[in-house]
């Protein structure tokens, strides 16, 4: 597999260069995803409107998946998504009503959740009749809002109001029904909550939360690509070491079970000029990092080979096991780090070590005799198991 590359910061450049390429938008959308989200990383999303507004439907809820929550937390990032809304905007409220209609439904509900508070406009009009203390209408005249319909949507924020404002409306002359389903939801959510009119003051400073509908979303399509989530690895590394040969575990099933294989290459030939670009503006991993990912004398890496002789089968499993372990250990590294790759290559050696230490057992031993052990142990338990058997 061809080494990704870890991008520095020379976005300006790249960014000036890739502009001036012909046929750009077929070039985006060629890009995978992990090719996508480097060269938006490296770019900046303040700077990226022209590459969002070229960018396919999928690689969009990419992006959100990947860039949208903040590492380690799975915590909803509300400046990203408001930057984002105001980067689309910057490529005409067309391209912004329809790159944000493509996101999930349950990811809207939260996001937008976060920024507003919607109301039916009658039942606003009711309680602020009923308010003596007049409480409630001062609060409302210190809220940016705008009726759409019998909706009433309050900013208590004003974050990126201006493009929630035009996405609205754009919204509600070409996709009336996507509109009119959301706010009738996040107005449902507050009306349910609300009987008096001081608790609508109190709800107007904690918006409703659909946060767990939209994290249980992102985790099942995370999963078809590979990801593991930050709770799945740490339930992972509490198990129990393994005891029998062959012997599994909930958690890697249930993985094994959600992966998505790859598709089948087609025979359409794909334009690389855009990655060149990107490759020529980044620094590949040096040989520090790249020593990194072999402990010893690459013991691993010797018995994979000998299991892809004896049983091609099992080899092709193991391959996918280590991907698994990977996942896992790099779910609970400290992902706020720029550099990727270095974090890559620190889980990949963490699964190197405990896979050998496990398939070997005994220190000492010449490299013929090791690799014949590892490979055996490979062939009989499978790397998960061997995983499981490291110290603790």
């Amino acid at each position: 597999m061809p080494t990704r590359p870890i991008l520095h910061r020379n976005s300006s450049a790249l960014l000036q260069r890739l502009l001036e390429e012909p046929a750009l938008d077929q070039l985006v959308r060629q890009l995978r995803g992990p090719e996508w989200k480097a060269l938006i990383r490296h770019v900046g999303l303040e700077d990226a409107s022209e590459l969002l507004a070229l960018s396919t439907a999928e690689q969009l809820v990419e992006l959100v998946d990947e860039s949208l929550w903040i590492s380690g937390t799975d915590t909803f990032d509300l400046e990203g998504f408001a930057t984002l809304l105001e980067v689309l905007h910057e490529s005409g409220t067309g391209q912004l009503a329809d790159k944000v209609a493509a996101l999930p439904e349950e990811f809207l509900l939260l996001a937008l959740s976060k920024l507003v508070s919607v109301w039916p406009t009658d039942f606003l009009q009711q309680l602020a009749e009923t308010d003596e203390s007049g409480v409630l209408d001062k609060r409302l005249e210190s809220q940016m809002f705008e009726e759409f319909d019998e909706y009433c949507v309050l900013s208590p924020s004003g974050l990126a109001w201006d493009a929630l404002f035009a996405l609205f409306n754009a919204w509600s002359d070409v996709q009336p029904e996507l509109l009119n389903r959301l706010l009738g939801r996040l107005s449902a959510a507050n009306v349910s909550s609300v009987a008096e009119p001081d608790e609508l003051v109190t709800v107007l400073d904690e918006l409703a939360e659909f946060e767990e509908d939209a994290q249980a979303e992102r985790e099942q399509r995370r999963a078809r690509s590979g990801y593991v989530s930050a709770s799945d690895a740490r339930a992972f590394l509490r198990l129990p070491p393994s005891v029998q040969p062959g012997e599994t575990d909930a958690i890697s099933a249930a993985y094994f079970r959600r992966l998505q294989p790859e598709p089948v290459a087609t025979q359409q030939l794909t334009d690389h000029r855009l990655l060149e670009r990107l490759r020529a503006h980044s620094r590949p991993l040096g040989s520090d990092a790249k020593r990194k990912l072999n402990t010893g004398a690459g013991l691993l890496k010797r018995a994979l080979e000998q299991l892809a002789q004896r049983s091609p089968r099992r080899h092709t499993r193991a391959l996918e096991e280590l991907a698994f372990l990977t996942n896992v250990v790099l779910a609970t590294l400290d992902t706020t780090q720029d550099d990727a790759g270095s974090l890559s290559a620190e889980a990949v050696r963490s699964v190197v070590i405990a896979v050998e230490a496990a398939g070997v057992g005994e220190v000492g031993l010449d490299l013929e005799t090791s690799t014949d052990r590892l490979c055996a142990a490979l062939n009989e338990h499978g790397p998960i198991a061997l995983f499981r058997k490291r110290p603790r």
